[in-house]
């Protein structure tokens, strides 16, 4: 069955979930899709509208729906009226027989209606197990919407997962390999009593981050695992211990995993989450040999320095990490060194005179 087409004029902006299931292109679109309607929903999501959770529990809800059709098929027609009909045509001395048949058949429908009901109850269970996972490869970045708005943008070699649907009394929560920038939607009402959906939490391997609406930006990568805050407020803790460090806008808290040490700075979260518009911001008197491990993860690369002294030559500026070609040129010419790349190895060296 093909989608009808249809044009951005009706205000689907504005819908909430209840407009969308009662929306026949809608309904059509998720039930039947095809290339023209699966074009005009990324229209619609190109917008960034204010209400795409609605649209995200909307879908959810009915595929559910579609779901438990399918699987779950009722007993056509209408008992009452088909044994009515029954009781009618056989004699009256065969009545009691009837009734005793009628009795046994409602027994079964009975434990059919048992059957549908723990069947409906495993869907339920199962569709509160579903979970999304999603990763980057080296040199690319990401931008993910979650069911509730929030904003996730996920650094090249990083992945995330989380479940596909929240429940009404859970957390918000997300598993992070790599690093992620956070823009988290608000939605508590009342600061004086927190409710266990209004929170939003980040795992990594040995961090936990919760916040209730802010932007922040999280790495959890091997040497090194850091929270740094750019509005609002965070709480964030070692895994496994009990101890919260509230972190204020500007700061940053890292915890390295080879020496055991945690650390609080203050920061300038414009430099540390630069890499999100793929570039590396570097103040003055940026030394390589600092920007190594960042240019190492971006491109899933070893880098060799031919000559120590290598690494202590300056940078400053914008460093843009978009074509590596690029990339190549500037370090060539601001730092003077030539750069030959073996396999996934590069090798700087001092320019020939």
């Amino acid at each position: 069955m093909t989608v009808e087409k249809r044009t951005m004029h009706q205000d689907y902006i504005t819908y909430s979930k209840e407009d969308f299931l009662n929306d026949s292109y809608f309904v059509r679109s998720v039930k039947y899709p095809d290339a023209s309607s699966e074009t005009f929903w990324q229209k619609y999501f190109n917008l960034r509208p204010i209400n795409i959770a609605d649209y995200n529990q909307a879908r959810l809800e009915l595929e559910f729906i579609l779901e438990s059709a399918i699987r779950i098929r009722p007993i056509s027609g209408d008992q009452n009226i088909v044994w009515e009909k029954i009781s009618i045509q056989i004699p009256v001395a065969q009545k009691r027989f009837v009734r005793m048949v009628q009795i046994r058949n409602l027994s079964i429908a009975a434990s059919l209606l048992l059957i549908v009901s723990v069947s409906v109850m495993l869907l339920r269970k199962q569709y509160f197990q579903q979970t999304f996972e999603i990763a980057t490869p080296f040199a690319k970045t990401r931008e993910v919407v979650l069911p509730d708005s929030s904003r996730i943008v996920l650094n090249a070699n990083s992945n995330i997962k989380y479940a596909a649907h929240w429940k009404s009394d859970q957390p918000r929560e997300i598993w992070l390999n790599g690093e992620a920038y956070f823009e988290v939607k608000h939605i508590n009402k009342n600061p004086n009593q927190i409710k266990n959906s209004e929170r939003f939490i980040v795992h990594t391997s040995k961090l936990d981050v919760q916040v209730l609406g802010t932007v922040f930006n999280v790495k959890a990568r091997a040497r090194e695992n850091s929270v740094v805050l750019v509005s609002g407020k965070v709480a964030v803790k070692i895994s496994g211990s009990d101890g919260w460090q509230v972190l204020t806008p500007g700061q940053s808290f890292n915890y390295t995993v080879a020496t055991n040490q945690k650390t609080l700075a203050n920061v300038d979260p414009a430099i540390l989450t630069a890499w999100k518009d793929r570039s590396v911001i570097l103040p003055l008197n940026t030394r390589l040999k600092d920007i190594i491990p960042q240019l190492e993860q971006n491109y899933g690369v070893h880098i060799s320095l031919e000559q120590a002294e290598i690494g202590d030559r300056a940078l400053e500026g914008t460093l843009p990490l978009t074509n590596q070609d690029n990339l190549f040129f500037i370090l060539n010419n601001v730092l003077k060194i030539e750069i030959s790349q073996k396999d996934s190895t590069w090798i700087f060296k001092p320019q020939q005179p």
